[in-house]
């Protein structure tokens, strides 16, 4: 992880000792913390490090190394530039295709940012703004996939929670930044319950996507929280009919159901000779 990330996790691992552990596995460097009132001030020490830092979650049920954007996961090591030419136009053609259903929301800038959060497969990275949401992430799962996914509560011992700042401290690039309920449609039903946002390397109109898609380089720590009973959100709103509108309630999610959407996904696949499924599928959790 960058330097970045060290000197955040060791500052409050010294002012906190009792609290928060600084635990190394391999390669991997992590902030241990076992109790919820120390998360919430360690978001907030993250928060109060600079005005210019502006801090965003990942709930994780699984301690991952990099942080690639869905679209690019997975690309293959003998290709990958020309891969990743092939996924932007197709995801390029998707956005273009999508202009086609009814209302101006989904003719909006940077459309991918709210894409992302209905199970298609976009340059942009999910994040929320809200402690809770990221810790209801990091302690649940997302099984299946189309419309007939399952969420559950995980099995594992511990949980994961990222946290990324807009800026990189070691080369001063930004990230593109859209909060989706300030800048996209309030008929956007899921992201807005679960605080959501997405992060990008470039804007949705560019010709050719950032060679470099590790969001790794802004993320300032990795905390590991136990996966113990304190830590259990309870109530309608920590539910998975919360997080997850059904299509009765969230209007975009019905628009994107239909499907000439999901033959618009697959459509761009064949056009652009990708393999099938790299756009996703609109979701749909229960």
């Amino acid at each position: 992880m960058p330097d970045t990330t060290s000197v955040v996790m060791r500052k409050f691992a010294f002012q906190h000792p009792k609290s928060a552990k600084l635990e190394y596995r391999g390669n991997s460097e992590f902030l241990a913390i076992d109790c919820p009132s120390t998360l919430a001030a360690f978001y907030a020490f993250c928060n109060g490090q600079s005005a210019d830092w502006r801090i965003f979650l990942r709930g994780c049920t699984e301690n991952h190394a990099t942080a690639y954007p869905s679209l690019f996961r997975r690309l293959p090591v003998d290709d990958s530039v020309c891969e990743r030419t092939r996924r932007w136009q197709a995801y390029k053609d998707v956005l273009l295709n999508l202009q086609n259903l009814e209302g101006r929301r989904w003719r909006r800038k940077d459309l991918g940012a709210v894409l992302q959060h209905y199970g298609v497969k976009t340059p942009w990275l999910d994040v929320v703004r809200n402690l809770y949401s990221a810790i209801w992430f990091a302690t649940h799962e997302l099984r299946g996939s189309g419309l007939a996914g399952e969420v559950k509560p995980t099995a594992k011992d511990y949980c994961w929670i990222s946290f990324f700042r807009r800026r990189a401290q070691a080369t001063g690039r930004r990230l593109r930044v859209k909060d989706i309920s300030a800048h996209h449609s309030s008929t956007h039903l899921r992201p807005h319950a679960q605080h959501g946002g997405s992060l990008a390397m470039q804007k949705d109109d560019v010709e050719t996507p950032h060679p470099c898609q590790d969001f790794n380089t802004f993320r300032i720590a990795q905390i590991r929280i136990p996966n113990g009973t304190e830590w259990k959100l309870s109530g309608f709103m920590a539910s998975t009919a919360f997080m997850f509108p059904s299509r009765d309630l969230d209007n975009s999610l019905q628009r994107l159901s239909i499907p000439e959407v999901q033959e618009i996904l697959d459509g761009a696949c064949s056009k652009f000779s990708i393999r099938s499924g790299t756009l996703g599928n609109i979701s749909s959790y229960r």
